[in-house]
Parts: C-alpha cells; structure tokens; sequence
C-alpha cells in the first residue's frame, strides 16, 4: 500500500509514541512500593547537606544483569526538602539508543527505628527508599511492592508497617531493579 510521505512519517510517529508510552509505563508501573502520601505530612528531617551534589552509578536489572549508567542530582529547596533529577537511558525503544531521560521528583527523608526512609514524590505518588551515606557514597534502596501484605490507607500505619518490617525482616524486601546503590559524587572540575 502506497503512502504519501507524510502519512508515513506521521504512521511512523504514532507507531513510536505509542511505543514509547508503553515504555514509560512499564518503567513507572513496576515494582517499587507506593502510595498517594508520604509517611509524615510534615517533614520533621532537616536537610542532609552530604546528600547534595551530583552522583553517578548504575541500575542493574536482576533479571538479565544488564546494567543502565544512571546520574543523580540532589538539591536543596528549603530547610527540609531536596530536589531530585534522576538522568539516564531508562527506554528500551531502539530509536531512542542515544537519547536520555529524566525524571524530575522531589524528597524528603523521615526516621523510622534509626533508618533513614525517603520520601520520593513523582507523577502524584510517593516511593519509598532506604537511604544509607557511608565513605561519601550514598545508595537508595526502594521498598519492593510486595514489602506488606496488608492495604495501607493512613501515613500513621504506613510508618507502622514500614518500623515492622525492618523489626522483623533479617533481608528486608527492596525491589533490586531499582536500587542505586553506592552512588559516588561527581567532583566537577571545571571551576
């Protein structure tokens, strides 16, 4: 069948929005844990000014081994919040092989039983990391979906829930494709 070039090229675009809406949603719809509210309405955390700066590492996918270079910049906004922008080639559609992506999200950290949990807010939900800072690495480690059996419906048992699960797991369950784990800091030496 004969298209005129511009019917194709308009084909052609559809056919890759499409496929590269399917991507964004298999990426954001995966396994991590969340909910549409954090775990303290208020931040009670002041801002971890070693958390700042540029990082750099890698996501490795438990199912193949692959490994994806992610970069991370965390900022301050106020005394209690961080702006975070998580760049890398997250899609799998081959004509997007050279392109990155972000995503654009913001943080705050609550304490629960002595660990750091961040509240990590993007596209209206909130996911959930162990945050750990060690030798000036720092690693992120999102609760896997499955961290709880029960429907949460209130901040009140989700910080609950979350203090049990770190009381009573010996390998607290994280959802490995997702994890960053020992980030290093990007020292930028144009100054």
């Amino acid at each position: 069948m004969y298209l005129p070039e511009n019917k194709t090229n308009q084909t052609f675009t559809v056919l890759f929005s499409f496929c590269a809406a399917i991507s964004i949603m298999i990426l954001l719809s995966g396994c991590p844990y969340n909910t549409s509210f954090p775990i303290e309405k208020n931040p009670q955390v002041e801002v971890n000014q070693s958390y700042l700066g540029n990082w750099k590492g890698k996501l490795i996918d438990e199912v193949t081994g692959n490994s994806k270079p992610v970069k991370i910049n965390i900022s301050k906004t106020d005394d209690f919040n961080y702006s975070v922008v998580i760049t890398g080639k997250f899609q799998n559609v081959i004509y997007k092989r050279n392109e990155e992506d972000s995503i654009f999200a913001t943080m705050f950290i609550s304490v629960i039983n002595n660990k750091q949990i961040a509240n990590v807010m993007f596209d209206k939900r909130v996911y959930f990391a162990d945050v750990s800072y060690q030798n000036d690495q720092i690693s992120f480690l999102p609760l896997a979906e499955n961290f709880t059996s029960f429907f949460v419906k209130t901040d009140t048992e989700l910080k609950n829930r979350i203090a049990y699960h770190f009381k009573t797991r010996l390998h607290p369950l994280y959802e490995e494709s997702y994890c960053l784990r020992n980030l290093t800091r990007v020292i930028d030496d144009t100054k």
